[in-house]
């Protein structure tokens, strides 16, 4: 055993176990308490096909949460029957969002009314912690919500968050060693030398180790954010695969922090060669059909007026008053009024905070539907090239 001691000896170094491990962790079915600047640093670890949220090497599933309400979101869609309310707390330290979901609307509105939850209430919130789009956050039952009346319940848990920091999520989960036996004599199977192979994804390479408690794969702590890494082990018929990401992209995968991705308004070597009011090089244009497509009236609309309509119609007149036959995503991406459009879209119709990637999303799909409805075509759409296909029509004509 002296051996597994002194691969914990270094409080910098911590393991991740496989997930029939798991639920040997005190934090396993614990409601964890942490400053809501370290929800933010949590990593997201998938080990054989299932997914963890961790702090170090500690699963976290419940969270225990109080805070200041710093803003209110109530999201209602009737075709996708959604009701929900989305609250970010404060701690002081950061923020982090807390939804509710609601089978009905009347549910919805009985809750609200008993409730009564208004900015600057301090409240209590425990629920399970997760992931989307690349985020943390609490996802809680109606029931599972409380008003906090006495302000000193804030700085009880501030007290608490520290002394559980210092005793218990510091130190790194360590698996005792009969638990460890147990699992590798029912998972893996000895080979003929009766020992084990590691093979480790990163380096290509794979190593023998004896049957005594190993980790799986280690990281450093001194950072939360530190650069993603995967490690997987195996025996002769199975691999436990450890993909650890600390981004996610807009699809949901996992991507490499290593790899750098190639932004959509990276021009091409061949740019000089398109330009508005010119011809493509070596490019056949595609003749002008019927459709037609109005051209909208610029219209001064409040933050919270602006749509994804607004948004294409925008885009129209500015292909309209540009005189353009062809043109790329980077030049709509680059022109501030596009942008501040997608911003206002994101934060009030889809409560996300606008990023470079959602707003290229965003008007990529905008410039979709105008392909959808045949005013746009792909002169190129490996590179996110248009062709303008329609004529336009004025408004009030």
């Amino acid at each position: 055993m002296s051996s597994k001691s002194s691969l914990h000896s270094d409080s910098n170094t911590y393991y991740f176990y496989p997930p029939a491990l798991w639920k040997l962790d005190p934090t396993y079915n614990a409601n964890v308490k942490l400053f809501f600047k370290d929800y933010a640093n949590l990593k997201v670890v998938e080990i054989g096909g299932r997914r963890g949220i961790f702090y170090l090497n500690h699963i976290i599933n419940r969270v225990d949460v109080i805070g200041v309400v710093s803003s209110i979101h109530d999201i209602i869609k009737y075709d996708n029957k959604v009701f929900c309310i989305k609250y970010y707390l404060d701690d002081g330290s950061a923020t982090i969002p807390c939804i509710v979901f609601f089978e009905t609307l009347k549910i919805h509105d009985e809750w609200i009314k008993q409730h009564q939850i208004e900015h600057g209430n301090l409240v209590r919130i425990i629920g399970n912690i997760n992931e989307y789009r690349g985020k943390i956050q609490v996802k809680y039952k109606p029931e599972d919500l409380w008003k906090v009346d006495d302000p000193n319940m804030e700085l009880l848990r501030w007290a608490e968050i520290m002394t559980l920091v210092q005793d218990v999520y510091s130190k790194p989960f360590v698996v005792p060693e009969d638990e460890w036996n147990k699992y590798v004599d029912k998972e893996r199977k000895p080979t003929s030398n009766n020992t084990f192979t590691k093979s480790t994804s990163n380096y290509g390479s794979s190593t023998e180790f004896d049957k005594s408690p190993r980790p799986l794969t280690s990281a450093s702590t001194s950072t939360a954010n530190a650069t993603s890494s995967s490690s997987s082990s195996s025996s002769s018929s199975e691999n436990i695969i450890i993909t650890i990401t600390s981004s996610i992209d807009l699809n949901g995968n996992p991507f490499s922090n290593d790899k750098k991705r190639k932004r959509v308004n990276d021009d091409d070597e061949n740019d000089e060669n398109i330009r508005p009011g010119k011809k493509i090089k070596d490019f056949q244009p595609i003749p002008k059909t019927f459709y037609r497509r109005k051209k909208r009236k610029n219209i001064n609309l409040k933050a919270s007026q602006i749509t994804k309509d607004v948004l294409i119609d925008s885009i129209v007149n500015y292909i309209y008053d540009n005189n353009l036959t062809s043109f790329r995503l980077s030049w709509i991406r680059q022109e501030p009024i596009f942008v501040t459009y997608c911003e206002y879209i994101l934060r009030h119709q889809y409560y996300e905070d606008p990023t470079d990637d959602l707003i290229t999303v965003l008007l990529k799909r905008s410039l979709s539907e105008l392909v959808n409805e045949n005013f746009l075509t792909f002169a190129d759409k490996k590179n996110l090239l248009y062709e303008v296909k329609g004529e336009y029509v004025d408004y009030n004509n």
